[in-house]
């Protein structure tokens, strides 16, 4: 994947290739991957018959639902992914890469399909999306910089969210305990924001507990520190002006809010009320919740969170569980068999034009491996 080219196989002494042989580990980790699937098989099933009266009534409302602001959700969605896409056009704009809409359009789809579909989808989607930003003619410190100032400014923009959404709830709805995790939010963006203009701060903090963890647990694997030393000098070559920082907190921020207008216009399809107070920290906590290893794309987490926040808000039990099912049938199961389609387009271009990567740890450990 990403032009990373594979190794021959090894020959036996017919010369016919050696059949490749799964290891333990590799086979346990499939077990409980399926074991896993048939548990979450089982619970989905409890939590149908048990609240089989609310879905009942959930049906009733989808089956009045208007398709006009059906259509108007999924427009809000698209802009979502528009939105997304061109955060990360923009920022490889700062370095002087200029990439087109389609081809970009189709990375936002495949790695948001990784990411809801694949255990540690996450890692996954950032790898592709590495690689594919090397496709694009981004060298390694362009690269390394977009893909830690994408996740930066989400995650920034999704934790202002939060606050906005805890200030709105106010101190005596369902979601009062929280209010003393506003400072930890709050330190959430200075830190990122540090991180994205002082990454020699990173440096500095993150190398004595690595060195110690590497001495102590052997963990991570190679010499921490030319691997953070590298990290940091990357993150320092490129030193975009504000007008691209403006931009992309405003694409970040655009993104989250017209996703968070898909599940109010999924309110207005099926004729629902929208508990307006909880809105915003039930998104959060939501979007929060989609990212847990949990399950892939917080499948069935990312539903009973939303809906039980948006109902201690005053929604309807049956009118809330139909929006919450509309939205995440357009947010997460409509894009979902279209980025895989994107992910095989793109597939196929890396096997036709070939390249060879090399990451950080994949550098140091070949240095390593010279001494």
């Amino acid at each position: 994947m990403g032009g990373v080219r594979a190794a021959p196989a090894s020959t036996g002494s017919a010369g016919a290739p050696a059949p490749a042989r799964r290891s333990p580990r590799r086979r346990a980790w499939i077990v409980a991957r399926v074991v896993l699937v048939m548990a979450m098989a089982y619970l989905a099933v409890e939590v149908i018959i048990a609240n089989s009266a609310e879905l009942s009534g959930a049906g009733s409302y989808l089956d009045r639902a208007h398709w006009d602001w059906i259509a108007a959700a999924a427009l809000a969605e698209i802009a979502s992914y528009v939105a997304f896409t061109q955060l990360q056009r923009r920022l490889l704009l700062a370095g002087g890469v200029r990439t087109g809409m389609v081809p970009m359009t189709a990375i936002t789809l495949a790695g948001n399909a990784m990411n809801t579909s694949l255990p540690g989808g996450g890692a996954f989607a950032t790898v592709f999306a590495y690689r594919q930003f090397r496709r694009r003619g981004a060298d390694e410190a362009l690269t390394t910089w977009t893909v830690v100032a994408f996740t930066l400014l989400t995650a920034l923009t999704l934790s202002l969210m939060a606050v906005v959404g805890l200030w709105i709830a106010g101190e005596d709805g369902p979601v009062a305990g929280l209010w003393p995790l506003i400072p930890l939010l709050l330190s959430v963006p200075i830190v990122l924001v540090v991180t994205l203009l002082r990454p020699r701060v990173v440096g500095q903090v993150a190398i004595p507990p690595l060195r110690w963890l590497h001495r102590v647990a052997g963990i991570p694997r190679v010499d921490p520190v030319p691997v953070v030393h590298r990290l940091v000098d990357r993150l320092g070559a490129v030193t975009p002006g504000i007008a691209t920082w403006v931009a992309g907190l405003g694409w970040a921020l655009g993104n989250w809010m017209t996703d968070c207008l898909c599940l109010v216009l999924a309110f207005e399809a099926v004729g629902a009320s929208v508990p307006w107070r909880g809105l915003l920290v039930a998104y959060g906590a939501a979007q929060v919740a989609a990212n847990l290893p949990i399950t892939p794309g917080g499948l069935g987490v990312v539903e009973g969170s939303l809906t039980i926040a948006l109902v201690a808000y005053g929604g309807s039990t049956a009118g809330s569980v139909a929006a919450v099912l509309l939205y995440r049938i357009l947010s997460f199961w409509v894009p979902m068999p279209l980025g895989w389609m994107a992910w095989a387009g793109l597939r196929v271009e890396a096997r036709r034009y070939p390249m060879p990567e090399v990451g950080i740890i994949a550098e140091v450990e070949a240095e390593e491996g010279l001494r």
